[in-house]
C-alpha cells in the first residue's frame, strides 16, 4: 500500500469484520504540523491479550481469505520507517484503538491519499455503520459524522449513494483545507522533527 489512506481502510475492514457498529479516525497533526498522528478506534468485539500480541505478526491472521495477514504489520512498519510510532490498543468485548504516528517531513511518508474515497466505498456498502472523521491541524479542525450527513442529504431527496458521493467531495476538500501548505503531498516543505507527540488514546472516542 503507498498511501495512508489505504492503510485506513485496510484497518476499517478489520473494524467491520470485528462486527464493530461504531468507526471514528482521527488524523491530525502536532508538534508545529511536525508530526502527523492517525488514530483508528472501534466498538468491536475486541482483542485478548495473545491475539494482541500476534497482531503485527505478518504471518498471522484471523482471517480466512487469505494465508498472512499484511494489514497492521504493513500500517507499522511504514509509521516506524519514518521515525514514527506505532501502538494497537484492545480489551475483549470492548473494542480497538489503533495509533500511527508518522514524521511529517520524513521522505520515507506516504502521502496521505483519497480519503474521501475510503468514506464513500465504505458509507456506500455499510450503511448502518457509524462512521467519524476529525482533521486537525494549526490551520482548523474539521468534524464529520456518516449519520448525520446522510440523513441531512437523504431529508432533501437525495439517495445514500448520492449522500455517500457527496461525503466523498465534502472530506476531500476539507482535507485540502486543513492540510494545505503542512503536508508535503499538499505544498508544504519537508520539516524536521522536534519535541514529541503521543496520540491520545481517545482523540476519536466513539
Amino acid at each position: 500500500m503507498k498511501e495512508l489512506s489505504l492503510h485506513i481502510m485496510d484497518v476499517m475492514q478489520n473494524s467491520i469484520t470485528a462486527e464493530s457498529s461504531r468507526i471514528a479516525i482521527s488524523v491530525k497533526t502536532c508538534d508545529n504540523d511536525r508530526l502527523l498522528t492517525i488514530t483508528v478506534e472501534d466498538n468491536g468485539y475486541g482483542m485478548d491479550e495473545e491475539t494482541l500480541k500476534r497482531a503485527t505478526d505478518p504471518f498471522h491472521t484471523s482471517r480466512t481469505t487469505r494465508l498472512v495477514g499484511l494489514g497492521l504489520p504493513m500500517f507499522k512498519e511504514a509509521a516506524l520507517l519514518t521515525g514514527g510510532d506505532f501502538v494497537l490498543e484492545s480489551e475483549k468485548g470492548k473494542g480497538t484503538v489503533l495509533t500511527a504516528v508518522f514524521v511529517n517531513g520524513s521522505i520515507d511518508r506516504q502521502p496521505l491519499g483519497d480519503l474521501g474515497n475510503v468514506f464513500f466505498l465504505t458509507m456506500l456498502s455499510h450503511q448502518d455503520l457509524e462512521l467519524s472523521l476529525v482533521l486537525s491541524s494549526s490551520r482548523g479542525t474539521f468534524y464529520f459524522e456518516s449519520k448525520k450527513f446522510a440523513a441531512a442529504l437523504e431529508r432533501r431527496g437525495d439517495s445514500h449513494m448520492d449522500a455517500a458521493f457527496g461525503a466523498e467531495t465534502f472530506i476531500n476538500e476539507q482535507a485540502e483545507m486543513i492540510f494545505k501548505d503542512i503536508l508535503p503531498e499538499m505544498g508544504g516543505g519537508l520539516r524536521g522533527i522536534e519535541g514529541s507527540c503521543k496520540a491520545d488514546k481517545r482523540q476519536a472516542a466513539l
